[in-house]
């Protein structure tokens, strides 16, 4: 792997999920995706990266990862029609969240040049949103409703980008 390779994962790639959606939602996108990259080092796990470097991705590996991504993400609450704010079994969500949001990232850490050439995007985008959702999951628990518009509609954008990358790559 390139030595500045996981420098632009950390750096380019969160660029990924960012969306007009509205002018207060873009302001704080912004200065999420700033404190992103210093967050998602906190993710990075030298050892998982190089177990994960001897995988060969295909089609169906990373098929099963997006399935694995579409069984864990939670659906934020909409602010239009919550009458409580809340996860159903927020912690386990969360400990779930981070899990795959971990293993996303130091795979994409892992991935070889030609497989990061095909998968980098949705694999990114996927790993980008359960940071998102691990950052805002615990307000949900806690019911701090201060970020609930802005997850919502973030959330909401990301996952449309990332099925369209999904599609694609295999429709």
């Amino acid at each position: 792997m390139k030595p500045l390779l996981p420098i632009l994962i950390l750096l380019l790639l969160p660029i990924f999920l960012y969306a007009e959606t509205g002018d207060l939602v873009d302001v704080i996108a912004e200065s999420e995706i700033e404190h992103m990259g210093t967050g998602l080092q906190g993710w990075t796990d030298q050892q998982e990266i190089e177990k994960l470097s001897g995988i060969k991705l295909d089609d169906g590996y990373v098929k099963k990862l997006y399935q694995e991504f579409k069984s864990v993400i939670v659906t934020p609450p909409n602010s239009d029609t919550y009458t409580e704010y809340k996860i159903e079994n927020g912690e386990k969500a969360l400990g779930k969240t981070e899990e795959l949001g971990r293993k996303l990232h130091n795979l994409l850490m892992a991935l070889s040049d030609e497989d990061f050439e095909k998968y980098a995007n949705l694999i990114a985008g996927m790993r980008e949103l359960l940071y998102i959702d691990a950052q805002h999951i615990p307000l949900a628990v806690k019911g701090d409703n201060s970020r609930d518009v802005y997850w919502y509609m973030r959330h909401n954008s990301a996952l449309e980008k990332i099925e369209q990358e999904y599609l694609r790559l295999f429709e």
